[in-house]
């Protein structure tokens, strides 16, 4: 019939403002990340926000699920760099 779950929309919702919180470099995102992380880690005491209460149950798995590429991507080799561990 073409409805969809209204649990994973609100879901994947959360994870994209947990990730514009974490990267985006838009005011409201810069605002947040200032008064909810120390140091990339969250804060553990309450912070009074409609939009962090949403979504700080997601920033562990945002975090577990992205990565970083360091380094200059001209000496990135696709066929023998180390992805995920073990080649």
């Amino acid at each position: 019939m073409g409805v969809r779950n209204l649990s994973n929309i609100n879901e994947a919702g959360n994870l994209q403002v947990c990730w514009d919180i974490m990267q985006s470099d838009l005011q409201w995102a810069q605002f947040i990340r200032s008064k909810i992380l120390r140091n990339k880690k969250p804060v553990n005491y309450h912070v009074s926000s409609s939009i962090w209460s949403g979504v700080r149950h997601k920033y562990s798995i945002v975090l577990k699920n992205v990565s970083e590429n360091i380094g200059n991507v001209e000496n990135i080799n696709f066929w023998t760099d180390f992805w995920c561990g073990e080649p």
